[in-house]
């Protein structure tokens, strides 16, 4: 009745009665609940900074797209679970000969990614490529009949990182040669702030148009509003110009350029011809490359990724602002460099571009610049274009004389027509 009253067991008052009869009837043992001096489950510090220091050691790509709404970084695609990356660290614990006892479980591996970094394995849906989402979603039947099509595209995709590796490799190996990849970053937009009365405003464009040195990691942003000057091809042109002049005072005469395939900016006989024409007033080669569509991630992205990032939580009034921001963005050697473009800065190489045309040396066939992977200008030939990265070379000529020279007198350019 005792018992049930309270529904305790009689274990629980055998429990009371033998610590009252080992202190003498007087008091109780203390609780010594708790008093352990370290939890048999409780993980070290050096497992922690041993599983940390591994998990840095894999590549991060940011999202291309999504950095506004996330700060998440991406693994490579060779990564697909944290199963793997704790095989990969038992290999790595066992070469690197640490104390067993600081060896971690899976389970304690896992919790270390999950609560100390924000990682994913899987690249978010904006930054896919169309085409290699498309042949995921298809039918059996349906790969079989574009498997070809498909092993092209991934072959493109890794022949063009290899060539990029390899103008890298040649750049830091001759000071006479600059690798360089450019890319506009989205448009900054002037007011910003988290406010809704801003929300309803309209906004002035700034755009940041930025060349990355590959070789010695040097980001030179060209910035503008949109009162000075569009985000076209002949924008793109002049921003190079500026930097091609820069370098050939430092004594490059070997340019490699790479970029993504927009048509409007990077991919169009605007930008070859100017190549055409900085090749020949420069003397210089330049060789212009382009990535495979929907793999254009390049290293230029990690510097429009810092600069969004500082950013955040700040009030932008006026363009001016939005060049400190860039300025400031990076605090470590090299900082980014940043050249305000001025209208007298632009010249106008449509026009100039559009009153010549390129055929083939056979005199038939004319050149599609969509269809181009790869451009060159050089001393000796005016243009050589390719179809893809693996073809020879095939040399073009100007259907009509090239101009010597583009002056400011002769190439105003009228930024807003």
């Amino acid at each position: 009745m005792f018992l049930n009253t309270f529904s305790i067991s009689a274990q629980t008052i055998r429990t009371v009665f033998e610590k009252i009869a080992m202190s003498n009837g007087i008091i109780l043992s203390p609780d010594k609940r708790g008093q352990h001096f370290r939890p048999v489950n409780e993980l070290r510090e050096n497992s922690k900074m041993f599983v940390k220091e591994h998990i840095e050691l894999f590549p991060l790509v940011e999202s291309h797209y999504c950095r506004k709404d996330s700060n998440k970084k991406y693994l490579s695609n060779e990564i697909k679970s944290v199963g793997e990356m704790f095989r990969l660290y038992e290999e790595w614990f066992e070469s690197r000969g640490y104390d067993l006892i600081n060896k971690v479980t899976l389970r304690q591996y896992r919790d270390i990614f999950n609560f100390n970094f924000n990682l994913s394995f899987y690249v978010p849906k904006k930054d896919q490529c169309d085409f290699c989402l498309k042949y995921e979603n298809m039918t059996p039947e349906e790969k079989i009949a574009s498997k070809f099509e498909n092993d092209q595209h991934l072959f493109n995709k890794q022949k063009a990182r290899e060539l990029k590796e390899a103008d890298k490799t040649a750049a830091q190996a001759s000071s006479a040669t600059v690798t360089a990849c450019f890319d506009f970053e989205k448009i900054l937009s002037t007011t910003t702030a988290n406010a809704s009365c801003f929300y309803y405003k309209r906004k002035l464009e700034v755009y940041n148009f930025t060349v990355y040195e590959l070789a010695s990691h040097e980001a030179n942003c060209y910035v503008w509003d949109e009162t000075i000057a569009k985000k076209g091809c002949v924008e793109v042109s002049n921003c190079l110009l500026k930097f091609i002049e820069e370098y050939v005072t430092k004594g490059v005469r070997n340019f490699h350029f790479w970029s993504d395939n927009c048509g409007g900016q990077n991919k169009n006989k605007v930008l070859f011809g100017f190549f055409g024409w900085a090749s020949k007033n420069f003397k210089v080669n330049i060789t212009h490359r382009f990535l495979e569509k929907g793999h254009t991630q390049n290293e230029g992205d990690s510097v429009h990724a810092l600069i969004e990032k500082s950013q955040k939580n700040k009030i932008v009034y006026t363009p001016i602002q939005w060049y400190s921001i860039i300025r400031n963005a990076k605090t470590k050697e090299p900082v980014y460099k940043v050249t305000e473009m001025i209208q007298d800065d632009f010249k106008d190489f449509k026009t100039f571009s559009y009153s010549l045309n390129w055929i083939k040396n056979t005199g038939v066939e004319s050149a599609k610049s969509s269809c181009i992977q790869k451009c060159s200008a050089t001393t000796k030939t005016i243009l050589r274009c390719c179809a893809q990265h693996q073809e020879e070379w095939s040399n073009y000529k100007w259907s009509k004389s090239t101009p010597n020279g583009v002056t400011q007198k002769n190439m105003q350019y009228n930024a807003r027509t």
